[in-house]
């Protein structure tokens, strides 16, 4: 038996060299301790126990492994711990705690103080994983080990709270099975060749935008534009939408206004994108609410509308408006404003160029 073992593990160890080596560490030091008997020793026994059901007392395991076979200087890749699973009466947690204080095999017990421990990760035990090997992962306490060798003090398995378990492991005492506690330890191996290339992957986000070229050369002249006002104030009844009328101008470059025939009006010379713009300042008073429209050809249809409440301080209450519209040639917008303050109020005339006025520009 013992021939037929060896010769599969030669193989095994020839199958590495080929493919790249890990090397096996063996457990040096494997003891559980008993809650239920604090005062026994359990270094000798063929078993590991971790359990907090069941009549006997609670176990927690140690295990130790020695390293320094290890090859110096050689950067460890991963590192597993490997336990066979010798009997399961209930299925459950157990914790992996690094063990942070001496001990040793022959003398720990439940009733000496304890060495302090941390937590690291949790492995789920069932039915299924009898008489097999369950792993953990430990590399990085292994490679924690490996740059300071005096840290090392092994691991503790302990049941999860909350969580009941009854399992079993061989210990390095266990002659019948010989599936002691080792670690699988996997050097970080030379690169390889480099493959072939992939397939291309999906197209990258859009980058940022470059930077500003130069500036091109003009291009044709393009100016259909016109900014028109009122020279003097202008009487809003409560409750009715008023059209503005407008008898100066400041700029008109496409027969866009007339000041004496429908002088409501900005009239679309031709057919294309328009910014219209208005505005209008409210004589003071406390009550109702102002809005001013851009009104489309005179019907009840308006492509921009801009609704405030009054100032209560006895300011002016000045409205604005900028709308963005597509018009046909002969088309015209009108500046509306409506108040509900109770009493007719005045859209004031501004010196200062701010009401009313209302413009409009055909956009390229």
């Amino acid at each position: 038996m013992h021939s037929v073992r060896h010769a599969l593990l030669g193989a095994v160890i020839v199958a590495w060299i080929a493919i790249g080596h890990a090397d096996t560490v063996h457990v040096t030091d494997d003891t559980n301790i008993n809650f239920g008997t604090p005062t026994q020793n359990n270094g000798a026994s063929a078993n590991v126990f971790v359990r907090n059901i069941g009549t006997g007392g609670e176990r927690h395991a140690f295990l130790r492994f020695d390293i320094s076979s290890l090859p110096q200087g050689e950067a460890i890749d991963s590192a597993v711990l490997r336990l066979w699973v010798s009997q399961i009466q209930d299925p459950g947690s157990i914790e992996l705690h690094v063990v942070l204080d001496p001990w040793e095999e022959a003398t720990l017990t439940a009733a000496a103080p304890q060495p302090a421990t941390q937590f690291v990760s949790t492995r789920s035990i069932g039915f299924t994983d009898q008489s097999k090997y369950v792993t953990l992962d430990i590399t990085t306490l292994v490679q924690d080990w490996q740059a300071d060798p005096s840290s090392n003090y092994g691991v503790a398995l302990i049941p999860s709270a909350g969580d009941p378990i009854r399992v079993e492991f061989d210990s390095k005492e266990n002659t019948g099975t010989s599936h002691p506690p080792e670690l699988e330890v996997a050097p970080v191996g030379p690169e390889g060749p480099e493959g072939p290339p992939g397939a291309d992957g999906a197209p990258g986000p859009i980058g940022p935008p470059g930077p500003q070229g130069i500036q091109g050369p003009p291009g044709p002249a393009f100016d259909q534009t016109a900014r028109v006002f009122h020279s003097a104030d202008q009487a809003i009844p409560h409750g009715m939408e008023i059209a503005l009328t407008f008898d100066s101008e400041r700029w008109d470059t496409a027969a866009i206004h007339d000041q004496v025939a429908n002088s409501t009006r900005l009239v679309a010379p031709a057919t294309g994108n328009y910014l219209v713009f208005g505005n209008a300042l409210f004589e003071a008073n406390p009550n109702g609410e102002r809005r001013l429209l851009v009104r489309l050809a005179g019907l009840a249809f308006s492509i921009g509308t801009v609704i405030a409440p009054p100032l209560t301080n006895g300011q002016h209450t000045e409205l604005a408006i900028t709308t963005f519209y597509r018009l046909q040639a002969g088309d015209y917008v009108e500046l509306v404003a409506y108040q509900t303050s109770g009493v007719p109020l005045n859209v004031v005339f501004s010196f200062a160029g701010s009401s009313p006025e209302f413009g409009m520009v055909r956009l390229p």
